[in-house]
């Protein structure tokens, strides 16, 4: 199976966050929900799955626009991460970047909260999103754009087919997408969810 990366802006002391970290099978909701979005509970919904329903529904009329405030980098969120983190590159995975931060998240959210493939769901809170914007836009990454070092440091979904004359720019918009992605999330003063699944 084949992991991509899904991003949503989320506002950072919502309801639907805190119920999901205190409460295990409520936040089984959450990691469910790559993208936000109304849904109206069914009737034969009870419980925890329509009380998701309903705090969702409620954070969304407050917050006009976050159902569009989101990003899948599908499975090529590791050619990126190499490609805008020193961490990565230099494989130092214990002092995680601002690059590494803006792929994989700040934190884990909850010990509970995990995708289905054993990936923990993270948060970045809204100081370090700014943060990462500003490192985005003011950094120059075409140095880092080496197709044979991306080999040999097993970039994820990495292949003997890509060419620099069109990789190149490939790596690009995959950068403006997420620059934009942050700019999105900075101007609303949002956290960011990262599901790795």
């Amino acid at each position: 199976m084949s992991l991509e990366a899904f991003y949503q802006c989320v506002p950072a002391h919502c309801q639907v966050l805190k119920r999901s970290i205190a409460d295990e099978e409520y936040g089984q909701f959450l990691v469910s929900k790559y993208r936000f979005k109304a849904e109206q509970p069914h009737p034969m919904w009870e419980g925890q799955d329509a009380e998701f329903c309903q705090d969702m529904n409620a954070m969304l009329k407050a917050h006009p626009g976050l159902h569009a405030r989101n990003l899948s980098l599908g499975t090529s969120w590791d050619i990126l991460e190499y490609y805008i983190s020193p961490a990565r590159r230099s494989e130092n995975f214990a002092q995680p970047d601002l690059g590494r931060k803006a792929i994989n998240g700040e934190n884990e959210l909850a010990p509970h909260l995990f995708c289905s493939q054993g990936v923990p769901l993270r948060l970045t809170p809204p100081e370090t999103v700014k943060k990462i914007l500003t490192y985005l836009m003011q950094t120059n990454f075409k140095a880092n754009f080496d197709l044979d070092k991306m080999r040999q440091a097993q970039v994820y979904k990495n292949s003997e087919d890509w060419k620099p004359e069109t990789f190149g720019p490939f790596i690009q918009g995959l950068l403006d997408q997420l620059t934009a992605f942050y700019r999105q999330a900075s101007i609303s003063n949002e956290g960011v969810l990262v599901w790795v699944d």
